[in-house]
């Protein structure tokens, strides 16, 4: 795959030009709300802890609600679901736009943020049904790995946008804008899709990164030990990225800067991170996807954690352009050997499980670090991914050794 195969894909199929572009428009908040709601909530009552709390039950409520919403999206026509609960998206971003900002610890402001992430609709994995069900299979691959790189701006451009714009015009508006960039994206994207009848059923094709190797006969599927030691790997592996938002919080708060500066890193890593998706995907890798797995994950976690011992712009700032060349590859890894692992007529939900530990890590992330940059500082915070990127990596290890079933599919970003 390279950049010009997916310019040429984007050319030949106006549809899926519309489907991809609602689809990132109404996918913006994902990135922007948990930080927005953290950010408010620390400026409103000035309890570190208190915002943990919030952010954290919006990042809960979106792991509960996944598993929920894909049972109704595989019984009910795919518009009525995902239009059900993105109003009640927006509801709840309504109602938390003048709760957050007040100056009591409220604790009705994190049931209402729980029921925002709760309600968050499930279009990244609607995306990846209407395109499988939209382009011949020989387009997926490309396909994919595209909407994979967008979603990556979501998740790391969305809190740099959230940080700046939280300094800039505070969180209130933020909210709002949150709300309608939802409700415009997604009923946008259901008229791009264009298929009222659809529903989340799909044969059990799989779909996605293939083997490296269809020579050998199909050895049998990984037992459950083995696909939920790499689920509780991926969450241990999305937990920095909760534990780096509130410690760069702290660090701010320590230096006298402004949370302007929590934008700007997050932003550097987010260049990074295109970048890097971007340039693994055009290359062609001898190695295999256990052996990248592992060092992109080391990468990662040795960028991040040495901000708990540098200081200083510069270095904080080469530290997490490094870490965020780790960002996409591993992401489109991770899910690449869910697929890999996965049993037969149960890819769906295996992949499913995938989605709710990067959440479920990233909550983690956010209520740990909460308590520990308040009571240590946030370099303590930083160097608590020293330890969470190696116990992932051990977790992941059975996965990683397990031969891939052999079977036809769709290959990103693999030789």
């Amino acid at each position: 795959m390279s950049a010009p195969a997916q310019l040429r894909l984007l050319a030949r199929y106006g549809r899926l030009r519309r489907i991809l572009l609602w689809s990132f428009v109404a996918r913006i908040p994902l990135g922007a709300v948990t930080l927005s709601l953290f950010l408010g909530t620390r400026i409103s009552t000035g309890s570190l802890e208190f915002a943990g709390w919030v952010s954290s039950a919006a990042v809960v409520g979106m792991a509960a609600g996944a598993p929920v919403q894909g049972r109704l999206l595989d019984a009910f026509p795919l518009p009525r679901v995902v239009a059900g609960f993105a109003a009640g998206q927006v509801l709840a971003l309504a109602a938390l736009a003048p709760a957050v900002t007040g100056d009591r610890r409220d604790w009705v402001v994190v049931a209402l943020a729980f029921v925002q992430g709760a309600s968050v609709p499930a279009l990244s994995s609607c995306t990846r049904l209407v395109t499988k069900r939209s382009l011949p299979p020989e387009e997926l691959g490309t396909a994919f790995a595209l909407d994979s790189v967008l979603l990556e701006v979501v998740y790391l451009g969305g809190p740099a946008l959230a940080a700046w714009a939280v300094t800039a015009v505070g969180v209130r508006p933020v909210l709002v804008a949150a709300a309608l960039l939802t409700a415009v994206g997604t009923v946008q994207f259901l008229r791009a899709a264009g298929l009222p009848a659809l529903t989340g059923t799909a044969d059990d094709a799989p779909v996605g990164p293939g083997p490296e190797s269809t020579d050998q006969p199909a050895p049998a599927a990984p037992g459950l030990f083995t696909a939920g030691s790499f689920v509780l790997g991926m969450a241990l592996l999305a937990a920095p990225f909760g534990l780096i938002e509130v410690a760069l919080t702290q660090r701010a708060t320590e230096e006298g800067a402004t949370l302007a500066s929590v934008g700007t890193y997050l932003t550097i890593m987010g260049v990074g991170s295109v970048i890097g998706g971007l340039v693994h995907g055009a290359l062609r890798w001898r190695g295999g996807v256990s052996v990248r797995f592992v060092l992109l994950a080391l990468g990662l976690g040795a960028g991040l954690a040495s901000v708990a011992v540098v200081s200083g712009p510069a270095p904080v700032g080469l530290a997490f352009a490094l870490a965020g060349l780790c960002v996409a590859p591993l992401a489109a890894l991770g899910f690449q050997i869910l697929d890999l692992i996965s049993p037969p007529g149960a890819w769906m939900q295996l992949q499913g499980w995938g989605s709710v530990a990067n959440t479920a890590g990233h909550a983690v992330g956010l209520t740990v670090g909460g308590y520990v940059a308040a009571a240590q500082g946030s370099s303590a915070a930083f160097g608590l991914i020293a330890v969470a990127v190696p116990l992932a990596v051990a977790l992941s290890l059975p996965a990683l050794r397990t031969p891939a079933r052999s079977r036809p599919a769709a290959t990103v970003g693999a030789a």
